[in-house]
């Protein structure tokens, strides 16, 4: 069988491909802790938090494009009956909103309370380079009720900055200030720049082709 460009360009892209790691990772406990409260429309009954309550935290991706594996976040079940919704968008404020896509929802049992839930993109998502995207969580029905852990420990991949959480409660947004972040940790697979190896074998292929159609 005979070899094609785009045949060649795929073997060379598989043998160059970076695989995933972790760009943000604050799961480790802290000084500080925060948690801010999502919560369905209906409420979650007694002793959850009131209704309608939404939280979103931003990130700024580093100096090279990726896909975004997964995402884990640690919260607290109050209510599992429907599962938090994970929107992803961009924007310059909270929460976002530009060209939102759902990464997913969580799957938490009704027990422990504190538990860490992750969410994988059914479909392939890239994040742009040097970009700022938000994480938007909300129960956008029926009467779940959890909340969602903030601290400061978080350790970030070069070029990558995790920012502060904000919380939606009463018809506003706030922002918490001073130090606890969002307890999540946040992987990735760089998308790969073209190697020496990848370059050489385009041409070769092309100089080859061409002696082909010379000959002929």
């Amino acid at each position: 069988m005979k070899a094609t460009l785009p045949s060649l360009l795929a073997a060379l892209a598989l043998a160059s491909n970076a695989g995933a790691v972790v760009v943000i990772d604050n799961l480790a406990t802290g000084t500080l802790s925060f948690a801010t409260s999502v919560t369905g429309p209906v409420g979650g009954g007694f002793l959850a938090p009131p209704p309608g309550r939404e939280s979103a935290f931003s990130f700024v991706t580093g100096t090279t494009a990726s896909y975004l594996d997964s995402l884990e976040l640690l919260i607290n079940v109050v209510n599992n009956s429907v599962g938090i919704q994970v929107e992803l968008s961009t924007g310059s404020s909270v929460p976002g909103g530009t060209n939102p896509v759902v990464i997913g929802s969580t799957n938490a049992a009704a027990s422990p309370v504190t538990q860490l839930v992750s969410v994988t993109p059914s479909s392939t998502i890239l994040l742009d380079a040097s970009t700022r995207y938000w994480i938007h969580l909300t129960v956008p029905s029926g009467s779940g009720a959890y909340s969602f852990n903030n601290t400061n420990t978080p350790s970030i991949a070069s070029g990558w900055t995790l920012e502060n959480t904000h919380e939606y409660a009463f018809s506003t947004w706030s922002e918490i200030n001073g130090g606890p972040q969002a307890r999540i940790r946040l992987s990735a697979t760089p998308v790969p720049e073209p190697s020496p190896t990848l370059l050489g074998g385009i041409g070769i292929f092309l100089l080859l082709r061409r002696r082909q159609r010379a000959r002929a």
